[in-house]
């Protein structure tokens, strides 16, 4: 995520308007096997040892790949309460802060998809050199949409201030509503949030 924004502070913190570009991407790869059960000849215990068995072998693969990547109009807020001390002498703040943003963009999925069965006699139940296929299939979706996208956030924290020199900490919240495209054969949307603590690290240079 990129921002790119101007403020003014008009007495109850720092109002800024600008623009926000975010790029979000994915991928995924995922792998099943199953050998469900073994088909015994008849009658069962005379041919344990000696008959012939077979098992039905099921293989599926997935790779997912997911984007979205958008730009839009942002607007944010910033305050801060002071807590004791000076910004000269060194002091402490709480802090706080909203942003929402509208971003336009493109959202992308790609997917590709196996599926087979093989019946595959043995004594283990199967022997991959006389397996027999049953079916084998395979499926590509790709999709592509313009979509709008809200987002909302905002953080919580502490700064302490000495002079020229800031450190802030404290815990942020962004949320992207309908940002990827998270459905197999049909889309679907899934939101895509950020949650976590932040740590800024501030120096200017003063006149």
């Amino acid at each position: 995520m990129l921002d790119f924004t101007l403020g003014k502070d008009v007495g109850l913190g720092t109002v800024s308007g600008g623009v926000r570009i975010a790029q979000f991407d994915t991928s995924t790869r995922s792998e099943l096997n199953s050998d469900p059960h073994y088909n015994f000849p008849s009658p069962l215990i005379p041919n344990v040892f000696g008959g012939q068995k077979y098992g039905e072998v099921y293989d599926a693969t997935t790779q997912e790949k997911r984007s979205f990547h958008g730009l839009g109009p942002e607007i944010t807020w910033e305050a801060n309460l002071p807590v004791f001390g000076t910004e000269d002498d060194g002091g402490f703040t709480f802090d706080w802060g909203l942003n929402a943003a509208v971003l336009f963009g493109r959202q992308r999925a790609e997917i590709h998809r196996t599926a087979s069965e093989k019946k595959c006699p043995g004594f283990n139940g199967f022997n991959a050199i006389t397996c027999t296929a049953i079916y084998n299939t395979s499926t590509d979706i790709k999709r592509t949409k313009r979509v709008v996208v809200p987002d909302l956030g905002g953080y919580i924290g502490m700064s302490a201030r000495y002079q020229n020199a800031k450190i802030s900490a404290g815990y942020r919240v962004d949320e992207f509503f309908g940002a990827m495209d998270g459905g197999q054969d049909t889309a679907k949307k899934y939101n895509r949030g950020f949650y976590g603590p932040y740590l800024n690290v501030s120096i200017g240079l003063g006149g």
